[in-house]
């Protein structure tokens, strides 16, 4: 899926970053563990949305990548 932004956004970070990766994730919990067992920093995101849980890992470039676990009351 692919989903357009505002030219603007901060979302993705500093503004020469124009993209994000988003892998769906069976078990985020168990994945942040096996990220932070590697050395890699991982930014778990406190809140609990309607979609899910989120967290975000970034590439060697500092790309931002999204880690979601479905959840929560919304069917998709």
């Amino acid at each position: 899926m692919f989903q357009p932004f505002q030219h603007d956004t901060g979302y993705f970070g500093a503004s020469d970053q124009q993209w994000m990766l988003n892998f769906r994730v069976r078990d985020l919990n168990a994945l942040v563990q096996q990220i932070r067992d590697n050395g890699n920093p991982v930014e778990v995101d406190p809140e609990v949305y309607p979609n899910g849980r989120f967290a975000r890992v970034y590439d060697p470039e500092g790309n931002p990548i999204q880690l979601w676990e479905p959840g929560g009351t919304d069917p998709h």
